[in-house]
């Protein structure tokens, strides 16, 4: 996303060597170094030679040759210092720029002028080093990295260091306004339907612009239950049905007789959606009023009515 471009360049009307760095927002890229082998050159020799890197592409660029005999230009890449090497173009008079994609490494290039007899033999040399590319560290969390929330509300933790501007959107729906990037927490309210919900975040700079994602589980619907009571002589058998979105988890359960708790259990969700349990408590002879209240892992609880039974 973000990298760094560095030009270097020989003169040969001073035999200096020029530096020129332009820092972008993050480094990426690598260092140019650009030296003489020797101070004898051919009178067809390109007057200026240098370098410009970003991402591992090299870039080179030269002024044209002031000798009017000329043809055009051999340009010669090599890994050891003061090798020719190979030719990897030949070029018109017309063309002052050649470009290429090379791994990390050092390489050494040179550039001949020739007519129709021969080059003008230069042996001067650019030196290029390439470095490692080092990817932008850009992240998005949702809620400290939870897995569910029963809340469409929620708390994104931000950071894309290097960037300019970036935006946010729910995925499928559109995105907000670039804004002026700004690392830390946000609120962020997620989309109304129920499931995996997907936040994107996207930045940029004058280099280009990443994307990251992040998802979390909206589940702000309590399980859904029945019961069915049989009351015999003494005692009442409670049976439970529970339904729930979220198959493999676990559905927390209390019941009430009379306004005072009589039993705690849990129900497993199966692969379907679905757990029973059944219940068994001693009760004495009358009318009695019980109810269930029944709550899932991530907090949507329900509770039933209070519900009249008489036992024998």
């Amino acid at each position: 996303m973000a990298k760094n471009n560095s030009f270097f360049g020989i003169n040969k009307d001073d035999g200096f060597v020029i530096i020129l760095a332009l820092f972008a927002l993050t480094v990426i890229s690598g260092i140019f170094i650009a030296f003489p082998l020797s101070d004898s050159e051919g009178e067809m020799s390109v007057s200026y030679f240098s370098a410009l890197v970003s991402n591992g592409n090299i870039q080179l660029n030269w002024n044209a040759s002031e000798d009017p005999t000329i043809l055009g230009y051999n340009l010669y890449r090599s890994s050891e210092d003061g090798s020719l090497g190979d030719e990897i173009a030949n070029l018109s008079t017309s063309e002052t720029t050649f470009s290429e994609e090379l791994e990390p490494g050092t390489y050494y290039y040179t550039i001949r002028a020739f007519d129709n007899q021969s080059d003008d033999g230069n042996v001067k040399q650019l030196m290029v080093v390439v470095t490692e590319t080092e990817e932008p560290s850009m992240s998005l969390t949702i809620n400290n990295g939870e897995e569910y929330t029963n809340s469409r509300t929620v708390t994104l933790e931000l950071s894309a260091p290097g960037a300019d501007e970036c935006r946010l959107r729910n995925s499928g729906e559109d995105w907000t306004d670039w804004e002026s990037y700004d690392s830390g927490k946000r609120s962020w309210q997620l989309s109304e339907e129920q499931g995996e919900k997907t936040v994107e975040y996207q930045c940029k700079n004058e280099d280009g612009d990443s994307s990251v994602s992040s998802s979390i589980t909206l589940d702000n619907q309590p399980p859904k239950f029945y019961m069915l009571a049989t009351p015999q002589k003494q005692e009442i058998t409670i049976r439970i049905v529970v339904f729930d979105e979220n198959p493999n988890t676990y559905v927390n359960c209390a019941l009430e007789v009379d306004g005072q708790p009589d039993a705690v259990f849990e129900v497993e969700i199966s692969e379907e959606g679905k757990g029973n349990y059944i219940h068994t408590s001693s009760i004495s002879s009358g009318s009695h009023q019980f109810s269930v209240n029944c709550s899932d892992e991530f907090g949507n609880a329900k509770k039933t009515g209070e519900y009249s039974i008489t036992v024998k």
